[in-house]
Order: structure tokens, then sequence, then C-alpha cells
């Protein structure tokens, strides 16, 4: 959950499910799952790990599906310094890792040679918050990464 100021009122936002709104208006055929994680810590100073996931099918083609994590971390430098890991993977030479242009830095991994899992995911940091989008359709997983960058809140 977010706080973030309406009208001069405090407010409660889950960001999962405004990216869900978005979504909804955009491409009403997406079920949206509010889901939980009891996931560890991806660093020390995690304060709060939202998620939500979204599917449907389409004719004639497997189900499809996305689903977002967003991470607040305590510091704008410490969601940086995890989001170092991937600039460190591209200066190794791992292909499956690649620069993503969504502010304030974003990266996206391509996973299909693993065969589980979902085989892409798109890492997005914007200030102290790290948004990761995954699911099974690259051109899903960009579409979405763009929805929730948009929800983000601006401070």
């Amino acid at each position: 959950m977010y706080t973030a100021e309406l009208s001069g009122a405090q407010v409660m936002l889950h960001l999962p499910t405004e990216v869900a709104k978005v979504v909804k208006s955009k491409e009403p055929g997406w079920t949206y799952i509010a889901a939980s994680c009891r996931c560890g810590r991806i660093t020390a100073g995690e304060l709060e790990h939202d998620v939500g996931s979204w599917k449907r099918r389409l004719l004639f083609k497997r189900r499809e599906h996305v689903r977002i994590d967003i991470f607040t971390i305590a510091s704008a430098e410490e969601a940086t310094e995890w989001m170092n890991q991937w600039d460190r993977e591209i200066k190794i030479g791992w292909p499956q890792v690649k620069r993503y242009e969504l502010p304030d830095e974003a990266y996206l991994l391509d996973h299909r040679w693993r065969g589980d899992g979902d085989p892409y995911s798109i890492f997005v940091r914007k200030r102290n918050m790290i948004v990761q989008i995954s699911g099974n359709s690259l051109t899903d997983v960009e579409r979405f990464a763009r929805y929730a960058v948009s929800v983000l809140p601006a401070t």
C-alpha cells in the first residue's frame, strides 16, 4: 500500500489495483486477480511488496498471464544498488539481460532458455520503487510495464 495525497487527504493506494483500473479501461478482456506474496525480501530495506496478476484466454491460443510485483524500498539509493546487478550481468556479457527504456531505469530479462516459469520479465526502478513485470508474452509484459509506470507516484 502506498500513501498518496488526493485533494488534501491522505489515501492508501494498492498500486496493483491502480494498474488493474488502467488495464480494465484499455483492455477489458483481462481478468485481474488480487494476490499476496510471503516472499523473502529482495533487500534489507524492503518496506512493502504488493502483487497483482492478470489472465486471459485468446481464441485458438494458450492462456496469457502477467504478474506485477511492486517493491517499496527504504531509499532510492538502495533500490538503485539492487538494480545494479542487471548492469553487472550486461557487463559480463550475459545475453539474456538488456537495458530497457523506462524511467528511472529498466532491464528486460529473457528467461526462455530456462524452460520453466515466465519467459519474460522487465524490472523498472522509479525512485525508491522497483517493479517486476513478468509473463508469457513479451508484448504483454512490455505493455503492462508501461501501465505500471503510469500509476507510480510522481514523488
